[in-house]
């Protein structure tokens, strides 16, 4: 049975050292696994709402304590020296970020939200006007990156574990993670657009492109009505009864839906006016249309399908995901030599076997990947992942299934090996290969990988210690576990656009997916912490990872007050204007009297008895008549927080990111002319960033090497099968 009290990191022993957001963070999740979590002189934040929450089962130090792993931020390795003994053998996980650490919990919040204006992800996000359209930039006014980083470290800490190496012959790794480059890996699709068709995504146009719907006023509040897909386009229309010649040819080109914008979203508007946004939803979501209500923290925290999946309990925020343990009578097939190179990276040997498709699972593999892990990912035709047919594309060649950007960032250092899962030879080979791997990961809607015969039961016969890990929009189980969804819907469902939110009412949307990668770092945490697990206890283990709960979880602080009216979560405020030079710049204040100082730093007029909205005003007129370099400047020499919210194109030449090293060429056999580059690993083993071994593989083009080389199988074998259509040796132009 699936439950949320299992604790995969039971016997796992970790010191916290400092006081930074990001530390704390990672202690909340890794005592959320129940491992024991330790901070040396803990900071003193009684009197923060947040601070206290995430230091509940945290335990004092005591200096006869041994720790596997110790988490901190540069500003505290001094301290190490005066405990060696306690971490003689502990790896060491240090974060660091551009921004120097306060030691004040409270102000952490600007810092995270100014990481979040300078990665690329700032100029993305923006408020929802009444129409549901997107327009000004919006910040979270939560410690997002700290969030994020605390689940990158534990991540860090759960995998340095499962290191091949024997703990005898082992020494202790030193691992750096930065928080900017967390951030500024996420925006994959833009980095891609900004040095393919050099075009700014989210940048104001002069070409008119609207889409119908998108956030709808229903009769109790919000819903977000935009679908993706042509079919799904083509099945709303339908069913709010728009001319019937229009809606079917929509399937076919979904150009005339842009052309038909006013009479299409005049019905969407009128058709939900009527309907609670929960039946907007269902009603949707019974014939296969990503549709989900738009929420705010408080309804986030009264919803029924969190709830019924025990999400929240007694005030609190669970872990992003369902598991159980299970023995299994199969016995373990004899491990075959990887296909990928021993390079000496922590997860070398580790077999993932990777279903997954789109961005969510891919992302989760990759950071398993870039520690050495052999991905091995199962793709078909039409099907295979969506990302290979999004732009921007490599020389404009989008013929190709090898040449999307965003595709060719995500699925790097993987193998892609095309199997008919439908067919019974197909299933074979997938149940050949889950009985040489130690995970499954999928994504399908719930119940797919059942019917296919790939699902966790009919795996589990062949390997009793196989981890079968899924990611889903809503969750394998509850009352909305059928609902489907893309980012967009989950990000609306999970009231995380409220985050961004001054008054309480507007909310925000963003140009890419985000929860797809939020959810897939919260799945890579899952996998390999079940992986820990199930090594340790000689079992199998089934995972539901909900991508709502990942998001909904990432914005704590607002969802914190929703589950308590009467806890007062000190959140920062910010404006964000533009300079001289149009520039947008992000400026960042704890409270009315900052704001007050900085209006009296800018201007000689006494800002004592002005109102507080008059205050902004008069803070923004004064940097709009400032060059971008001379604001950012004179605003922070003098201590106040200002950030440039960076589009892509500029994150990519961030002087911080060239001087850690972020950025590398993307080696992609059919990008690599291009000379793009990429985001590289997040790891740094010492101070070596690990390598990306290869570039994104062709699809169906290891399908031949892996059957031959993991599984046996001879070239006449695999020349059969691909005649019979159970498997796909190349790429199909």
């Amino acid at each position: 049975m699936l439950t949320r009290s299992t604790k995969p990191l039971t016997g796992l022993s970790v010191l916290l050292l400092g006081s930074a957001a990001v530390t704390r963070m990672a202690g909340m999740w890794l005592v959320s696994c129940g491992a024991r979590v330790v901070h040396r002189s803990r900071p003193d934040d009684e009197n923060d709402v947040v601070a206290t929450y995430i230091a509940q089962g945290v335990q004092d130090f005591d200096p006869a304590d041994r720790f596997d792993a110790v988490i901190l931020t540069p500003d505290f390795a001094d301290e190490l020296d005066d405990i060696a003994v306690c971490v003689e053998t502990a790896d060491r996980i240090e974060i660091t970020s551009p921004y120097a650490e306060s030691g004040d919990f409270k102000r952490s919040a600007i810092t995270d939200m100014q990481l979040w204006a300078r990665s690329g992800l700032g100029y993305l996000t923006r408020h929802m006007d009444a129409s549901g359209e997107m327009t000004s930039i919006a910040i979270p006014r939560n410690r997002q990156a700290s969030i994020l980083g605390g689940a990158l470290a534990a991540l860090a800490v759960v995998t340095q574990q499962l290191s091949g190496v024997d703990e005898t012959l082992r020494k202790p790794a030193h691992v750096h993670i930065d928080l900017l480059e967390l951030l500024a890996m996420l925006p994959m699709q833009p980095v891609g657009f900004a040095q393919l068709d050099q075009r700014i995504m989210g940048a104001p146009s002069s070409a008119t492109f609207r889409m119908p719907g998108g956030t709808v006023s229903t009769s109790n509040g919000l819903a977000y009505v935009r679908p993706v897909e042509p079919a799904h386009w083509s099945k709303l229309l339908h069913l709010i009864g728009v001319r019937a010649n229009l809606a079917d040819a929509v399937a076919n080109d979904l150009s005339l839906v842009r052309s038909n914008v006013d009479e299409i979203d005049r019905e969407v508007r009128s058709w939900a006016a009527s309907l609670t946004s929960e039946e907007v939803s269902d009603i949707c979501q019974d014939e296969h249309i990503p549709v989900a209500p738009v929420y705010t923290p408080r309804q986030v925290a009264g919803d029924e399908h969190m709830n019924a999946r025990d999400f929240f309990v007694d005030g609190r925020v669970g872990v992003p995901w369902l598991a159980s343990l299970d023995e299994s009578a199969a016995k373990k097939a004899q491990r075959r030599t990887g296909v990928r190179p021993d390079e000496g990276l922590p997860l070398a040997g580790l077999r993932v076997l990777d279903l997954s498709w789109a961005w969510a699972g891919p992302y989760a593999t990759t950071l398993l990947s870039d520690l050495g892990a052999e991905v091995i990912n199962v793709e078909w035709h039409p099907r295979a992942s969506n990302l290979r047919r999004n732009p921007p594309f490599a020389g404009g060649d989008h013929s190709s299934n090898n040449t999307a950007a965003w595709w060719s960032a995500n699925q790097r250092g993987k193998f892609s090996i095309g199997i008919n899962m439908k067919s019974d030879e197909g299933r074979r080979i997938v149940r050949e290969l889950a009985a040489q791997s130690d995970v499954v990961v999928e994504n399908f809607a719930p119940g797919v990988v059942d019917r296919l015969g790939v699902g966790y039961d009919a795996l589990r016969e062949f390997n009793p210690e196989l981890v079968y890990v899924s990611l889903s929009a809503f969750g394998q189980v509850g009352p909305r576990s059928h609902y489907i969804g893309y980012g967009t819907q989950v990000y609306a469902a999970a009231g995380v656009g409220y985050a961004t939110s001054l008054d309480g009412e507007t909310a925000s949307q963003m140009f890419i997916p985000y929860p797809d990668p939020v959810s897939g770092l919260c799945g890579s945490l899952a996998i390999a912490s079940y992986i820990w697990k199930a090594r340790s206890e000689r079992c199998t283990a089934r995972v539901d990872v909900s991508e709502l709960e990942t998001v909904a979880l990432v914005g704590l602080e607002p969802l914190l007050e929703g589950l308590d009216t009467t806890r007062e979560v000190c959140l920062p405020e910010y404006l964000v204007v533009e300079s001289r030079g149009g520039e947008p710049l992000a400026l960042f204040a704890m409270d009315e009297h900052e704001w007050r100082a900085m209006l009296q730093f800018l201007s000689t007029d006494d800002p004592s008895s002005t109102q507080k909205e008059d205050v902004v005003e008069a803070i923004a007129r004064n940097v709009a008549g400032l060059d971008k370099d001379d604001a950012l400047s004179r605003l922070g020499d003098a201590g106040f927080a200002v950030t440039w919210v960076r589009p892509s194109a500029h994150v990519l030449m961030d002087d911080y990111l060239t001087q850690t090293g972020l950025w590398e060429q993307d080696r992609s056999p059919e990008v690599v002319n291009s000379r793009i580059d990429i985001a590289g690993s997040l790891w740094k083993l010492g101070s070596q960033r690990t390598g990306i071994w290869r570039g994104s593989p062709r699809l169906f083009g290891d399908t031949a090497s892996i059957l031959a080389g993991l599984l046996g199988y001879s070239d006449a074998d695999i020349e059969a099968l691909n005649a019979a259509g159970a498997i796909a040796v190349d790429s199909p132009e």
